[in-house]
């Protein structure tokens, strides 16, 4: 998961897919593995999609 996949903090979260966008990736896509779990989603959209833009 590490290898190819983004986990972790939302400060690893952000470097990695920094990372990956440095190397020229210019789409992911998340899985959120529990739907219902609104606080994971908030998370994403609040605290990680604005350190992207």
């Amino acid at each position: 998961m590490r290898r190819n996949g983004v986990a972790g903090t939302v400060g690893e979260v952000v470097d990695r897919l920094g990372a990956l966008a440095a190397d020229g990736v210019q789409r992911v896509y998340l899985q959120v593995l529990d739907l219902a779990d609104l606080d994971h989603l908030a998370l994403v959209a609040q605290e990680v999609a604005p350190q992207l833009s």
